[in-house]
């Protein structure tokens, strides 16, 4: 036994990084904007709350610049492709560890339901919503496609 705990103790469980990958974004801006890095949605009293080619709220936006300190990311940061990838890869890697290590299998699937419920507000039940299901089949089907 005290063998056994000297080497975890030596080689602790390694969590596999979770990787966002250039073709995962490329994926998920096509399917939250089309591309289109001037895209707004999800409007609330005339304001668009989701900006950019890949729909970010200001949620997120603060949620990126928590999670790391060596860049402060602006609400009009959401405008650009680069900006809005680096942050959504911020978020999703963090987020996507957390629930890996609650033991939850990540995939595309699982990342792309967490882009649309980050901070930890995500559960399974939001993959069995009728839309979360549509937008999950359109994603896979472009990463296949591309």
């Amino acid at each position: 036994m005290t063998k056994f705990l000297i080497f975890l103790i030596l080689y602790p469980p390694v969590q596999a990084k979770i990787m966002v990958t250039d073709k995962f974004l490329d994926s998920l801006e096509h399917i939250e904007s089309g591309g289109d890095r001037y895209a707004m949605g999800d409007f609330k009293n005339g304001l668009a709350r989701a900006v950019g080619c890949l729909q970010l709220w200001e949620i997120y936006v603060q949620e990126a610049n928590r999670l790391q300190s060596h860049t402060t990311y602006r609400l009009i940061d959401r405008k650009y492709p680069v900006k809005s990838r680096e942050m959504t890869r911020i978020v999703l890697s963090h987020w996507g560890q957390y629930f890996q290590h609650k033991g939850i299998r990540i995939t595309p699937a699982v990342l792309a339901s967490l882009h649309r419920h980050p901070c930890g507000a995500w559960s399974r039940k939001e993959m069995e919503s009728k839309h979360e299901r549509k937008r999950t089949a359109k994603l896979l089907t472009y990463l296949k496609e591309h």
